[in-house]
């Protein structure tokens, strides 16, 4: 009767419906119009802003879930990085399936959901066996599958298929939560551009239906349309600018293959020889992530359809099976199979298949898996922070700086949190949360200190078991230091080192420091009548350059030779960080302790092993240019906040050999960038003639009485020499004063007398 009810008052009222519909169409495009102007003109709280992961993560922990299972990806790696933030466990298995299966048996033995989350595509189809598992047992089980970008569905993307039909059937709810686009104006005109006429509207849903539609390959429209459009004009320096990115990139290749690796391929140099002897009629099928990553750098397809990989769906395993049908779709072909350690346990066993069908194939398996971290040390810069001055024409006042100039903002504060719960989840598999394995030392500058204790709060969040008072997620982490003008370690501008400060000084008496100063006098007598500050140098350069950075970064308002000028104000600050440790004698004593330091704790570790597992510095931009030009490794450019080196030791389980890797972190980006990985004892050697005997000594200082090993051992040897000659002395006057005291008691012994009766 309902549905007749309905049907009734659709034809009864078709003309009152079309006048709501034409209404309803004009405010929808209305409410379109506002929520793009709304979109332009609203400004947005970062602060505000809430990742989504912890938004799942939140949810489940009210559900009382403690554990999550998983296969990682980077699909669903917010939920697991959220997830951990807030003290739930996280498990990772081998395979999806095994993921569902673990939380099946939670849900089964303790009431409660089980929970379990899986990357996109093939991560999700691999659990649809274990799933169907937990539906006939009836099991209250919850899979969090991850998806491609609502922005990318539809349109080809990685992984991206119709995960909820798959699912439908063996699931109670199955639901997608729509997320909405940027808005296009509706007066853009839409034009298709496919060579297959089937899929001319595959990607139309994106924005609405296209105006118009071409059947034709994508390359030569664009080509022809060129030569329609008289007025446009492709920047040729782009162009260029992309072939001298891809050059540099070979060259970094090509760098890279002739680093050794003690007893072991460097695996750039391996597919670099690789690269050279393939044939021609070679067939390349991809299995992997990281080693056939690196692999698509340096292996070039000898022609169309030579390289063979997942494709869309990025599923681990399809090496042997792809090797299987291409040898057979072309048996003269030479096929080799590129396999990650990971995705070859999926199809090794085809290698039976291989023989028992008479089917030549060659495998390369990059396998990294023997080697274990077993030290991390990590050096990195405060975060977000006040200038440390202001210039006497500044239009800014000092107030507008709460917590006084150059303390932690509230966003450097936020930045360290951030960084280390992004660590703590990097290396989830090689720290334990537990306080007693890292050692925190920290410049002597409020900033630092504030930083340390950031960072430490996010890296070392407690699990429930270590919390001190209910819901109050924070537990203390000792953080060392020492008096600025005593540190050498960490605050090298700071500490009280003539021999640097004579050294420094004297590079602008030398030729190359007088040009430098000759080129930009002008550049400095304009900033100091702009400033009204004595600018003479690039270090008083840099000094302007840090408080307009700043106030710039914060939307205060500038004069207009601070906009004109950023960029020349910006170089030199770079060129500041690069004479500040420019000559071997600068490196050795603004850097040198610091390098001795994380090499005295790598050695003591192999030595024989202890609890600690981390070194933390908290410092300076000053000190992580100088560690990176000491190591070799420095860009020239500035330390952005939260700059990140990262010194790693791995050992090879197998032989007991030691390598040492150097990674750098960029926080804006949050990935990490391996820079150098030598055995140690390379490492060794390349620092040596860097590392101060004696700092303090070498500095020149003179209001401290400090030895090394060797004063020690001196005036040991001396201490038992000098005691050696008083025993001497001391036993031989004892001896002359025992054979006189006998000589006299001899001479006046009274000689015996006899009683006579």
């Amino acid at each position: 009767m309902a549905v007749h009810g309905v049907c009734a008052f659709v034809v009864n009222n078709w003309l009152t419906l079309t006048v709501m519909a034409a209404i309803s169409g004009a405010l929808a495009s209305l409410s379109r119009r506002l929520s793009a102007l709304r979109y332009l003109i609203a400004r947005v709280d970062k602060s505000s802003q809430i990742n989504g992961g912890d938004l799942v993560a939140k949810v489940l922990k009210h559900h009382g879930i403690t554990q999550l299972f998983c296969l990682s990806g980077g699909h669903i790696s917010p939920i697991l990085v959220g997830a951990e933030k807030l003290g739930i466990r996280i498990v990772d298995t081998r395979h999806e399936v095994n993921a569902v299966f673990a939380a099946d048996a939670v849900a089964r033995l303790t009431g409660n959901v089980g929970v379990a989350a899986v990357t996109a595509g093939p991560g999700v189809t691999n659990t649809i066996t274990a799933v169907k598992n937990a539906q006939m047992a009836e099991s209250p089980l919850l899979l969090l599958g991850g998806a491609a970008a609502t922005v990318a569905k539809g349109r080809g993307a990685l992984q991206d298929i119709d995960q909820l039909s798959l699912l439908k059937s063996i699931c109670s709810v199955c639901d997608f939560r729509l997320s909405y686009g940027r808005v296009l104006s509706s007066k853009s005109k839409i034009v298709a551009v496919n060579r297959n006429k089937e899929q001319l509207f595959k990607n139309s849903d994106a924005f609405w239906k296209p105006t118009e539609a071409v059947q034709a390959d994508v390359g030569s429209f664009l080509a022809d349309l060129r030569r329609f459009l008289p007025g446009y004009k492709c920047d040729y320096s782009w162009v260029k600018s992309l072939r001298a990115k891809d050059n540099a990139k070979e060259s970094k290749n090509k760098e890279m293959a002739s680093q050794p690796v003690d007893k072991y391929l460097n695996p750039i140099k391996l597919l670099s020889i690789l690269e050279e002897m393939m044939p021609d009629n070679t067939i390349i099928i991809a299995d992997g992530g990281d080693f056939v990553a690196t692999a698509a750098y340096i292996l070039k397809p000898r022609g169309p359809l030579k390289w063979l990989d997942p494709g869309p769906f990025g599923t681990l395993g399809v090496g042997g099976g792809f090797a299987i049908g291409a040898k057979l779709a072309q048996p003269d072909a030479n096929v080799i199979i590129i396999y990650g350690d990971g995705s070859a346990g999926y199809s090794l066993m085809e290698f039976d298949s291989f023989t028992r069908q008479k089917i030549p194939v060659t495998a390369i398996v990059g396998n990294d898996a023997c080697w274990t971290q077993i030290l991390r040390e990590q050096i990195y810069r405060h975060g977000d922070r006040a200038p440390i001055s202001i210039y006497p024409k500044d239009l800014n006042n000092v107030s507008f700086w709460r917590r006084g100039l150059g303390e932690l903002t509230k966003e450097g504060c936020r930045m360290h949190y951030k960084l280390g719960t992004y660590l703590r989840a990097h290396y989830s598999n090689f720290l334990t949360g537990d306080p007693k394995e890292i050692f925190v030392q920290s410049s002597d500058k409020d900033r630092c200190l504030d930083s340390a204790s950031c960072h430490l709060a996010g890296m070392y969040r407690p699990v429930q078991e270590q919390r001190f008072l209910p819901n109050f997620p924070w537990q203390p982490v000792p953080v060392h230091t020492r008096p600025n003008d005593e540190d050498g370690l960490l605050a090298p501008g700071n500490s009280n080192c003539p021999e640097a400060d004579r050294e420094f000084a004297a590079l602008k008496h030398t030729d190359e420091g007088r040009e430098f100063l000759a080129k930009y006098a002008d550049f400095y007598r304009n900033l100091s009548l702009w400033t009204g500050d004595n600018v003479t140098d690039w270090e008083s350069a840099a000094h302007v350059y840090d408080c307009v950075m700043i106030e710039r970064l914060y939307g205060l308002p500038q004069p207009r030779w601070a906009i004109d000028h950023f960029d020349d104000l910006m170089y030199q600050q770079d060129q500041s960080f690069v004479w500040f440790s420019k000559t071997l004698l600068l490196q050795r004593l603004r850097a040198g302790p610091l390098a001795k330091e994380i090499l005295h704790n790598i050695i003591a570790v192999t030595e024989k092993p202890t609890d600690v597992r981390l070194y933390m510095y908290s410092t300076h931009d000053t000190e992580i240019a100088s560690l990176l030009t000491l190591y070799g490794l420095f860009d020239g450019k500035s330390p952005k906040y939260c700059a990140t080196v990262i010194v790693e030791l791995w050992q090879d389980i197998t032989y007991g050999n030691y390598s040492v890797k150097i990674l750098r972190l960029d926080y804006e980006d949050r990935k990490l960038q391996q820079v150098l990985h030598v055995p140690l004892p390379e490492f060794e050697s390349r620092i040596a003639s860097k590392l101060p005997e004696n700092w303090a000594r070498e500095c020149g200082r003179k209001d401290t009485f400090v030895v090394d090993s060797r004063d020690v051992f001196a005036v040991a040897v001396v201490s038992w020499v000098a005691l050696a000659f008083v025993c001497l002395i001391s036993c031989c006057y004892c001896f002359c004063v025992r054979e006189s005291n006998s000589k006299k008691t001899i001479m006046y012994q009274p000689l015996p007398t006899e009683t006579i009766s």
